[in-house]
């Protein structure tokens, strides 16, 4: 067994226009009670100081790696940054959030298993114009798969290198749940802290909006999620697997089907798309419970009608609600 001062974190941090907040976060890095890391900072072709911020860390800590590429998205970011870890172990930190001073040392309170997952709570931060409003979240062992993003997770570096685990640079939404899913495939140690020391911050309304992403990203992201759950993870708790393939899969299926009308896709396009989802309808009989208008007029659709029809009746909604639809998908 390694002993504790001998055991390295790799904290891996994509970088976007962060300026802003990008200090702070690398500031709380730099003020961590376990010293033994390296922060490896891509910077995503910004085009605000944040490339130079990074730099000028760099210089005087060297802890601090720095690389500058052109924008390619985040999951481009972050296996650039995984080519280049040594560590023991591999964190992720987003570049506008921030951890305290606990939070790597915490971690390594478990012993280490090269096979290992350690999961921590974390913060969820709103910060508008009047209030700042925070909500904690800590795991539960045998409740993980919905924890899908990255942030408060620890990985040992092997499962990621033997099983050449990369993000999918396809992919524009639950691009970290699908890495998520590929290193619980081959993780057989499960650690769970009750310590929260992750702080995500949501900045604003703009943070705060429900954004409506391309079809294609919803399409991608649902298929793929829906995947893992038929073929490469086993849940024995009904209800909880109801929960997590219904938010995580049928959700973005069905805010795909709603945003083809918010895009200029003809017709054709509409009907191959509504015909191609039909595969997957005993899915939605034995799992979809919606609780949102939304949600329900889909599945009374998707179950009752033609393609065409479904077609002509997801038109008009969406034409009627207009701009209120379209930001206000919520489909749970």
């Amino acid at each position: 067994m390694q002993q504790l001062s001998q055991r390295k974190i790799s904290i891996i941090v994509p970088v976007y226009n962060s300026e802003k907040h990008l200090c702070k976060m690398i500031e709380s890095i730099i003020e961590q009670e376990y010293s033994h890391w390296e922060l490896i900072l891509v910077d995503d072709g910004s085009t605000d100081r944040s490339g130079d911020v990074c730099d000028e860390y760099a210089q005087k800590d060297t802890r601090i790696k720095v690389y500058h590429q052109k924008n390619g998205g985040v999951s481009v970011a972050r296996n650039k940054a995984l080519d280049k870890i040594s560590g023991d172990y591999v964190t992720f930190i987003d570049s506008d959030d921030w951890v305290e001073p606990s939070y790597l040392l915490r971690f390594m309170e478990f012993p280490y298993a090269d096979d290992q997952i350690v999961f921590q709570g974390y913060f969820m931060d709103y910060v508008g114009a009047v209030a700042k409003e925070s909500t904690k979240e800590i795991p539960k062992q045998g409740r993980i798969l919905h924890l899908g993003a990255i942030l408060g997770k620890m990985f040992a570096t092997p499962i990621i290198k033997l099983h050449n685990i990369r993000f999918d640079e396809r992919l524009r939404l639950h691009e970290d749940h699908v890495f998520y899913y590929e290193c619980l495939k081959y993780a057989r140690q499960f650690d769970f802290s009750s310590y929260a020391g992750y702080h995500y911050m949501h900045y604003g309304e703009q943070s705060l909006s429900r954004r409506l992403q391309s079809t294609d990203a919803y399409f991608l992201a649902s298929e793929l999620l829906l995947d893992y759950y038929q073929y490469d993870i086993t849940v024995s708790d009904n209800e909880y697997k109801r929960f997590c393939i219904q938010k995580f899969g049928l959700n973005q299926m069905v805010m795909g089907v709603f945003s083809l009308y918010f895009s200029s896709f003809t017709k054709k396009h509409r009907l191959d798309v509504l015909r191609m989802i039909k595969k997957y309808v005993e899915i939605f009989k034995q799992f979809y419970v919606p609780n949102s208008l939304n949600g329900k007029l889909f599945l009374f659709c998707y179950l009752h009608f033609t393609p065409a029809i479904q077609d002509a009746i997801f038109k008009i909604a969406t034409a009627l609600l207009g701009r209120k639809f379209k930001t206000r998908l919520n489909l749970k």
